[in-house]
């Protein structure tokens, strides 16, 4: 195996401009030893006018007519979910229900998240 010549050139060219940065650096970095602070002022927020004249709230659960196209049996009950997480639900003859809990498509993709609403409902 051929061992590589050394470039002299290169190296001391380099080693140059080191020494270089290091002297200009420490000629242009000042000699006070106080600390500066600065206080910028706070941006204004943007106008109210430009926001929308109804903002939809985080809390407010969407139409569900608009979310799934179903035809509800005449026997099922429309209850209200006491944890807030349905979208609807409903009550069946025979002590049996029905919720239905929109989840983002990124959770929804999860095994992981699946089975622990599995688990949680009781499938």
């Amino acid at each position: 195996v051929e061992k590589p010549q050394p470039n002299y050139l290169r190296d001391g060219v380099f080693i140059v401009v080191m020494l270089l940065a290091v002297l200009l650096f420490e000629i242009f970095s000042g000699n006070s030893r106080e600390v500066h602070t600065y206080n910028v002022p706070k941006e204004k927020p943007a106008l109210q006018a430009a926001a929308p004249a109804v903002a939809p709230s985080a809390t407010s659960k969407p139409d569900p007519g608009t979310l799934i196209q179903f035809a509800k049996p005449q026997d099922w009950t429309n209850v209200t979910d006491g944890t807030g997480l349905a979208t609807f639900s409903f009550a069946l003859p025979g002590n049996a229900g029905v919720s239905a809990i929109p989840l983002p498509a990124r959770l929804a993709e999860n095994p992981m998240i699946v089975n622990m609403w599995r688990e949680q409902v009781g499938l």
